[in-house]
């Protein structure tokens, strides 16, 4: 803030500046012959008076610095600006504020790089200056609240999660106090808090920070789209930890949630509809496990269904209906439904045979499918349903005929599958395969 006597002071060495140039120029009109430097003098003295001891060269060459921070030399520049606001902070601690911005302009492009342990070191002096300009500007709190994120993202990338918890729940505690202002970074640190714990095993601990993170979002989403993916994210995880705490309808709700926030994203986003079909089929099958049969089979076939259109629009999306195809006619047949499972069965399998005719890499995948079909098939309809015995027969035709184009990893988990579904002569030929097999491909 500029002082009274600032102001005084300028103005008067403004004026003095100002009567000298006046003077010069009077005196060049009457042929004084020093009326050329009295104006030089003048207007130096009134330049002079516009630079105060605020300004900084070295505030200027950080300033600089971060505008040159483009392309492949961002960092350089980055760099150089962060030794001149250290600099700049330690004459001016109450300046410190461009050295925290610019660190945090570092640890972006440091993370970016994956450079993760000099963006950690980075990020830990980052808070450190966020902490000390805080206690003057409070109104600065908000920036300790990110500087705090981008330790916990470092931590986390280091897989050092069990340091990430004091961080994080600084962090919380700091974005409570402006809840009113910024609730996005709140739920941020809340979901984080709740992956780390999460990672941890600490699933009791996580599951009021999951829930507390989807509440957030579920209030922030709906007027501010950019958070949908973050949201879709906190859905998961608390479904993930409801399960493994065997709280099976907290984790429908929470499936539910997830779907939702896919949904809306996909109608903003086509190319997240895969997102959405896998949200769909992991409702269905936590719908399953608590024991929500029929809804269960209604999210299946939806995720099937909406896997089937993608790979009607675009071959890339056929690799994935067929995987699909595989995983729901398994969990089909677990309940009985052994009509439609070899119905879902046959055409992945379908859709696989025509990948693996135009591209031989998806020959590992046909085998596989063909061996869990039959294992499927045999484990929940035993020797009553003989598409287990083809299944197992085209799985030893295709391995014997394309020797090439099979690695020795799915010969070998083929064979598994097979002698656990009693299909010993094909197993065997799998495992005469793998033997011989070089892996050369």
């Amino acid at each position: 803030m500029t002082s009274v006597r600032e102001i005084v002071v300028r103005g008067s060495v403004q004026a003095a500046g100002t009567l000298a140039v006046i003077a010069g120029l009077i005196g060049l009109i009457t042929g004084w012959p020093y009326g050329h430097g009295l104006i030089t003098a003048g207007l130096a003295v009134y330049l002079a008076s516009l630079f105060n001891r605020r300004m900084s060269f070295h505030r200027s060459m950080g300033a600089f610095e971060l505008m040159r921070a483009q392309g492949d030399d961002a960092l350089q520049h980055i760099e150089s600006a962060v030794r001149s606001y250290r600099k700049l902070a330690v004459k001016r601690p109450r300046e410190a504020m461009h050295l925290a911005d610019a660190l945090g302009k570092q640890w972006k492009v440091l993370n970016k790089l994956s450079r993760h342990d000099e963006a950690l070191q980075v990020g830990r002096e980052e808070v450190e200056t966020w902490r000390a300009v805080v206690i003057n500007e409070p109104a600065h709190r908000v920036r300790l609240s990110t500087a705090l994120n981008h330790v916990s993202v470092s931590l986390n990338r280091l897989d050092r999660d069990d340091e990430s918890i004091s961080v994080d729940e600084e962090a919380i505690v700091v974005q409570r106090s402006l809840v009113a202002q910024d609730e996005q970074l709140l739920a941020l640190h809340v979901a984080n808090l709740a992956v780390d714990l999460r990672n941890l095993g600490r699933w009791e601990e996580a599951l009021p920070a999951a829930v507390e993170a989807v509440g957030l979002y579920r209030r922030l989403a709906p007027s501010e789209p950019d958070l949908l993916e973050a949201a879709a994210n906190a859905a998961e995880s608390l479904q993930i930890i409801a399960l493994r705490l065997d709280r099976y309808e907290d984790g429908v709700a929470a499936a539910r949630e997830w779907v939702g926030f896919e949904r809306a994203r996909a109608a903003d986003q086509p190319q997240r509809t895969p997102q959405l079909a896998e949200a769909v089929r992991q409702l269905g099958s936590t719908l399953m496990m608590a024991d929500r049969r029929e809804e269960g089979q209604t999210s299946w076939r939806e995720s099937l269904e909406i896997r089937r259109r993608l790979a009607e629009s675009a071959d890339e999306h056929r690799p994935a209906y067929a995987e699909a195809c595989s995983t729901i006619g398994h969990g089909l047949e677990a309940l009985g439904e052994a009509a439609e499972a070899l119905a879902v069965f046959q055409t992945g399998l379908s859709v696989r045979r025509e990948l693996a005719a135009i591209d031989p890499k998806h020959y590992d995948d046909l085998l596989t499918e063909l061996a869990e079909a039959a294992f499927s098939t045999r484990l929940y309809t035993g020797d009553s349903e003989p598409a287990a015995a083809s299944f197992a027969a085209e799985a030893s035709a295709v391995a014997r005929e394309h020797p090439g184009s099979i690695s020795r990893a799915a010969l070998v988990e083929a064979a598994d599958l097979l002698t656990r579904a009693e299909f010993a002569d094909e197993a065997h030929e799998l495992e005469d395969l793998s033997a011989q097999h070089s892996d050369s491909r």
